[in-house]
């Protein structure tokens, strides 16, 4: 987590415990290779993983470095199903060792308001028009991250492939430098941007950027980002790990770690001023829940082999 974000927390919850929290941060992948390092020469130095669903289903549950997290659930706040969006806590994986506390919709299309209306794109398939063909640019569709995400779950899930398909013969500039993408989106260069970056596009709407999301009819999914918990296998420290896990779980600890991160907290008594009302899911709305198992399960060959069959081409790979 960045510095920002996990320092409030930290700092609270020693003020309401007392109890102090080291923290080793960086990248899901690089925290991954570590733990599975330390465990492999039988050491024991991590309590909890505060961390993103992809590297717990794809790294740290294959390697059985995790410990079942419900019965380490304690606090009546917590455990209260009503509180949680959707009426029940957002379990990532069947045997409950992963809890995302972070839900947040992603608009994977933006637009610049001085080129396109927003009456003009109310679906996935408005993207299709001719008018488009050669003005629209996708954060890469074959790598991981959100072009990649955004490929998988609207392919396999809310759309189908002979919508990918028409996509790619749409003649779309594929790109991976996120902050391009978006100051060509505010320069009305190409005026309709698919899978930005959801940062990058608040930072220039900040700026004054003429730019706006689009929420497809289809609907959209919600993602967790960094927003997870996992209690490691043999915690060398259980109790305290315990009481960060449920102290972060709580209204306040929810509503620090929500306004440090910027997105809405997947308890529904948070606040949310300051949050893009975007991102805030709403009822009535269809969402896929991406940071499910079942939907993270394959879905980096999915991106890999069929995404690059259908826009290999245009990326030059």
């Amino acid at each position: 987590l960045p510095s920002n974000t996990i320092w409030p927390l930290t700092q609270a919850f020693y003020k309401s415990t007392g109890v102090s929290v080291e923290v080793v941060s960086g990248r899901g992948a690089e925290i991954a290779i570590k733990l599975i390092r330390e465990n492999k020469a039988g050491l024991n130095l991590a309590d909890v993983y505060l961390g993103g669903a992809t590297t717990v289903i794809t790294q740290l549950k294959p390697a059985d470095l995790l410990a079942p997290l419900e019965p380490a659930l304690f606090l009546p706040e917590v455990k209260d199903t009503k509180l949680w969006w959707g009426g029940d806590l957002l379990w990532v994986d069947k045997e409950r060792k992963h809890l995302a506390f972070v839900a947040y919709a992603i608009p994977s299309i933006t637009i610049n308001d001085t080129a396109v209306k927003a009456e003009d794109i109310k679906s996935y398939k408005d993207l299709l028009n001719p008018r488009w063909k050669g003005k629209l640019t996708i954060n890469d569709p074959t790598t991981a991250g959100i072009g990649g995400k955004w490929f998988s779950i609207v392919g396999r899930y809310i759309m189908d492939l002979d919508f990918m398909r028409a996509i790619a013969r749409q003649e779309p500039v594929i790109l991976r430098d996120q902050r391009l993408q978006v100051e060509w989106l505010s320069q009305g260069k190409y005026p309709i941007a698919i899978a930005a970056t959801t940062a990058v596009v608040t930072e220039f709407k900040k700026a004054g950027a003429p730019i706006s999301y689009v929420e497809p009819v289809e609907g959209t999914w919600l993602g967790n980002g960094d927003g997870g918990l996992g209690l490691v296998v043999n915690a060398p420290h259980p109790n305290a790990a315990r009481s960060f896990i449920n102290w972060i779980l709580t209204r306040e600890g929810q509503s620090l770690y929500s306004l440090a991160y910027g997105a809405p907290s997947g308890r529904v008594d948070v606040p949310a001023e300051g949050i893009d009302p975007i991102t805030i899911p709403r009822p009535g709305v269809k969402y896929v829940i991406g940071f499910k198992e079942e939907v993270l399960m394959g879905e980096a060959e999915f991106r890999d082999k069929v995404g690059r069959e259908i826009f290999g081409q245009l990326t030059g790979r």
